[in-house]
This record gives C-alpha cells, structure tokens and sequence, in this order.
C-alpha cells in the first residue's frame, strides 16, 4: 500500500539513503505508479485491503474518502519526492506542490494524521525555500490548537506533545513547554512491566486472532519511538 511505503520511506530518509539504492528505487517506481493525477494524490490503501484482517477504520466498502485528495499520505510523499528530485519526473513534484500548499494554505485546522504528514513534509532538507516558509509558518499556528495538552486524556488516540516536538530544538516547542514536560513525565510512568509501551486503542472484537499479533507489532514500534524521544529530552541515557 502507499501509506506502508510512506513508512518504508520514513526509515530510508532516517539512514540517508541515495537514490541508487534499490529499495528506494522500487519505492519511487511504485510511488509514480500509483499516483493519480486527477486527485493530484495517493490512495492511502488498495481496495484489496477489505479482503484481509484490519481495522475497521480502514474499512474501503463504506466510503470512497480515499479516492479523494488527502494530505495524509499526500502530503509526506511530496517530501520524499523532493528527496529524489532528480529522478521524478518534475510535472508530478510540481502539480502536488501547489495542491498541498494550497490545502494547508486555506486550512483552518489539521486532522491529527494530516498534520503529522505535512510536519515530515517540513523535514524535508531538499524542500524549496519558497515553499518551506510560508508552510513552517502555517504549521506553528496550526500545531498548537491540534496537540492535546491534557495528561488524563493520554490514555485514549490523541495527539501528543511529544509527537509534534521530537527534539529539544523543534520549531513548535513554543508555548507548548509545560505539556511536554508533561509529557515526558507521563511516558516514563506508563512505561509495561514488560519494558513496552502498547497502543491505546485496539481491533480486538473484529479480528482477535491477526489483532494479537499487530498489538504486539505495534507495541515494538511505540517502545521504540517512545526511547528515542526520552533519550532526544535527557530523560535516559545509553550505557
């Protein structure tokens, strides 16, 4: 699917991948592919997807949402296309640029999963100055208003401080320094017996059996992601 190569992606930009490599190669071909040039867009998933265990959020039979355009991938992927500009094929970068700016242009607030692309998209090194500034300055008004400050809330899917603001130099770390200490405090109390932090929600009631099996996935994806971020903050440190 497109959004697991999003993620895919993630990991390739973390190591520095160049564009030789042949899983960014096979990723880019499969990204250019899928492309929809009337939604100036990606599908988030195939419509196979509602052949196998998943939740039902991701359920395709009730909603045509993702045959529209969505800054979630959308708005990721266009960061990893700038990244092997070289080799895409300019009309696309440029055709999703002006889509993406102009959604978060006349945006007056972000779905969670929409702000998180656009913040990688805002990662991107390679990103134009043209189109990096007026969209850092979007983002620092829209990303406040979209974290949940609140700790007795954590426990439920939400956006967290730490989600937002991944190191200690993060450009949206204003006026959001007491959540995030809260934050940091909250995660270093909720950590399992086991060592793992697992995920606040679940798809247990409609597929138990694949459920087990993603629970304990994700629970390694978050225990990650959540020593990374104490370690970013001084809260732990490598021996």
């Amino acid at each position: 699917s497109v959004i697991c190569t999003s993620i895919a992606f993630q990991v390739l930009r973390s190591l520095q991948t160049p564009a030789a490599h042949p899983l960014v190669q096979t990723g880019l071909e499969y990204l250019i592919k899928q492309y929809n040039p009337q939604t100036v867009s990606w599908r988030t998933i195939p419509p196979t997807a509602d052949q196998s265990p998943h939740a039902p959020w991701w359920g395709n039979s009730t909603s045509d949402r993702y045959d529209e355009f969505s800054l979630n991938p959308t708005a990721e992927i266009l960061g990893y296309l700038y990244d092997y500009a070289d080799i895409i094929p300019p009309k696309i970068i440029a055709s999703v640029t002006a889509q993406v700016v102009d959604t978060v242009q006349h945006s007056d607030d972000l779905e969670m999963h929409d702000l998180l692309c656009c913040l990688r998209l805002s990662q991107t090194a390679a990103l134009p100055e043209a189109v990096a500034q007026p969209l850092m300055a979007k983002l620092k008004a829209l990303v406040p208003p979209a974290v949940d400050t609140e700790p007795a809330s954590w426990d439920g899917y939400g956006l967290r401080p730490l989600q937002v603001i991944e190191h200690p130099q993060s450009p949206f770390k204003a006026g959001l320094e007491a959540a995030l200490e809260a934050n940091l405090d909250y995660e270093m109390a909720t950590q399992g017996a086991n060592g793992a932090w697992t995920p606040t929600w679940s798809w247990q009631d409609d597929f138990p059996e694949a459920w087990a099996i993603a629970e304990r996935e994700w629970a390694g994806v978050l225990t990650l992601n959540t020593l990374v971020s104490l370690q970013q903050f001084g809260r732990i440190t490598q021996n």
